[in-house]
């Protein structure tokens, strides 16, 4: 059976902006493991020994002897077995039929999960070859990278028989790559124990871990907050108690800045031991399929997944977890909101971004309107400033009384106030808030994050995020 045209062509559909997020996903599968080139320093191993070590060598003994003559066919000889040693040292770099790489992302969400595979299949030579995928998968589009004025043809042809799909490819280069999903859900309860509390930026609570595999580079992720986790065998707990949690500078998770969590702030070293790829895996996850709630995400490399069904190619992967697990964000009766619930109003001054939370220039302001259900706490100014991006920094904060007219000084001297202190600025459930800041005309400035402990008027407070 052939499947429709319209399908056919979903699996490659061009364009541009941000659409082609999935398929820069995939490219990143391509530094999987199981590839592997031989160190710079073998090479110059061999060369060494040759150059300074046998062929010297070689000659001592031969004259010796009294065999000069030899001496070329010697080198000739030598030259063969370093060509010979070099070639076998580059072995696994060298291929004869089509292989896979792979990025299998397990999504544990609502008593299911969700396995989509991400692969890039590669051929080494230029001629037609095919796929034989599991049937049990979703074949799924993925966006090829856009080229102005430049169409790219495509001759897959995709069948259902005897239970697989096969999958053509023709008119292909060498190693052209050629991408695709597959996905299917299955029902699943967690493979995590988590009790995870998360209160005015403080993290507690354990997490085990309930897999027979062993999961490394765990990242939890917190609105506004990471905490490093490490590696859990099977069986495992861990506790939070004790870990700082990495506030990121951002408004919402939409607004996320993820070059804070992986090295820019202060207390982020314990994220720096995550291993590159994976941290490149895991900001292009949170940037293209995060569901926006709080996640643990780690990574099994002994994978065992197996896409094909008929097909023998050699497949290379991984497997990357994420278990969305329920926050407590409750204390004493108050929650912890990393986001104040509120709305933004440019009053005066150029802002961009969500909520208005980049400055553009010296000074601005901007009218909060407070939800009114909302009965404050305290209000905390997250005065957070990267010099090493050449962030512009806000330098003082003004709240406008409503009474005079005036702005009051407020920042430099406190950046946490009480919902009490707060009642002089408040109007109307609307507060006038003035910033300056270091950049000149054409520079931008990150506003600060505003954080809340409060509760609902009169409404019972689950607390959960």
């Amino acid at each position: 059976l052939l499947m429709g045209e319209a399908r056919l062509q979903g699996i490659y559909q061009d364009g541009y902006r941000g659409s082609n997020q999935i398929q820069e996903f995939i490219h990143k599968t391509i530094s999987a493991d199981g590839i592997t080139t031989p160190s710079f320093g073998i090479y110059v191993l061999i060369l060494f020994c040759y150059i300074l070590i046998l062929v010297p060598c070689c000659y001592l003994l031969l004259r010796k002897k009294g065999y000069l003559e030899w001496l070329r066919p010697a080198i000739l000889v030598l030259a063969l077995l370093g060509s010979g040693v070099i070639f076998l040292a580059g072995k696994n770099t060298r291929f004869s039929e089509p292989f896979i790489h792979y990025l299998e992302v397990d999504e544990y969400l609502d008593a299911q999960v969700v396995e989509t595979v991400y692969a890039t299949l590669q051929a080494p030579y230029n001629k037609t070859y095919e796929v034989s995928l599991d049937p049990s998968y979703q074949i799924l589009p993925v966006t090829d990278q856009w080229v102005a004025d430049k169409e790219r043809e495509r001759t897959e042809e995709i069948t259902v028989e005897d239970g697989e799909y096969r999958v053509q490819f023709s008119d292909s280069t060498a190693f052209q790559e050629e991408s695709f999903r597959l996905k299917k859900k299955n029902k699943a309860i967690s493979p995590v124990t988590a009790d995870i509390h998360l209160f005015d930026g403080e993290t507690t609570g354990t997490v085990e871990n309930q897999m027979t595999e062993r999961l490394e580079d765990i990242i939890l992720m917190m609105p506004e907050h990471a905490v490093s986790l490490g590696t859990l065998e099977p069986g495992e707990s861990i506790t939070l108690d004790d870990i700082p949690s990495i506030s990121y500078k951002s408004v919402t998770l939409e607004d996320m800045n993820l070059e804070d969590i992986w090295g820019f702030t202060d207390d982020a070293n314990q994220l720096k031991s995550i291993d590159q790829k994976h941290r490149s895996l895991i900001e292009s996850y949170l940037w293209t399929s995060y569901e926006k709630s709080p996640c643990l995400i780690g990574f099994i490399k002994e994978s065992d997944g197996e896409i094909q069904q008929n097909s023998e190619y050699v497949q290379y992967g991984e497997r990357m977890v994420v278990i969305y697990v329920d926050v407590d964000t409750t204390k004493d009766g108050w929650e912890y909101y990393p986001s104040v619930p509120m709305e933004s109003r440019i009053v005066f001054g150029t802002f961009y971004g969500i909520r208005d939370s980049m400055m553009e220039g010296d000074s601005g302001v901007i009218a909060y309107t407070l939800d009114g259900e909302y009965e404050i706490e305290e209000l905390t100014f997250h005065m957070d400033w990267d010099a090493a991006r050449d962030e512009k920094k806000v330098t003082e904060i003004y709240f406008l009384n409503p009474v005079t007219g005036e702005y009051t000084l407020v920042y430099p001297g406190k950046s946490t106030f009480t919902g009490e202190e707060l009642q002089d600025y408040i109007n109307m459930n609307e507060i006038y808030i003035k910033f300056r800041s270091t950049a000149e005309n054409g520079e931008t400035s990150r506003l600060p994050r505003i954080s809340m402990i409060g509760r609902k008027r009169n409404v019972g407070n689950q607390g959960a995020l």
